[in-house]
């Protein structure tokens, strides 16, 4: 296996000085533009595998913008890929609350298309039985059921799901590119 290079020092800069934009913005009540500060610097801790960092960040946004979905996620990946680090998976079929919370920021955003196509991501990309399972539920709230079977089913279907190339990484640099994926709405 290879080993991870350390984070580069013009990304860590560069992601002190877009989280300080965002709290600058904040301050002056401009959301949009917090929020895409806040996400520059979330996206630059996602990628050099910093996710103590990206989850603060994340938390920082839930915080300040308690309505925000893509936070959430961040959150709510995060803390399963941390749980599944330290605990077996069958403990956390009902620790599920960061997906809650996400679930719920979804509906009231009327986001619930774009939590459906992650989720299936997010499915199809974990390696866990027990998870795949708690996340089809979620899935079905979201009114996707057709996914969720899919999903339980090892169907075709499931591989479309996945990001490319995601067959040669692990679950959580997998889970991680699904957070780094196309730009979602804050």
């Amino acid at each position: 296996m290879r080993k991870k290079a350390p984070p580069s020092m013009s990304t860590l800069v560069r992601a002190l000085a877009c989280l300080d934009l965002g709290d600058q913005f904040a301050k002056a009540g401009e959301r949009d533009r917090a929020l895409d500060y806040y996400g520059r610097a979330l996206n630059d801790y996602l990628g050099e595998g910093l996710h103590g960092m990206a989850a603060a960040v994340a938390q920082r946004m839930v915080e300040r913008y308690p309505d925000v979905v893509r936070a959430r996620m961040t959150l709510a990946v995060l803390s399963l890929a941390e749980g599944l680090r330290v605990l077996p998976a069958g403990t956390l079929k009902n620790t599920c609350p960061d997906f809650q919370d996400y679930v719920r920021a979804v509906r009231e955003a009327g986001q619930e298309a774009i939590a459906v196509r992650e989720l299936r991501r997010l499915a199809a990309a974990t390696e866990s039985v027990t998870v795949r399972e708690r996340l089809a539920e979620f899935l079905v709230d979201l009114g996707d059921e057709e996914g969720a079977r899919a999903i339980l089913d090892g169907s075709p279907l499931a591989a479309a799901f996945l990001p490319e190339g995601a067959e040669e990484v692990d679950q959580n640099t997998r889970w991680v590119q699904i957070l780094l994926g196309p730009a979602r709405a804050a």
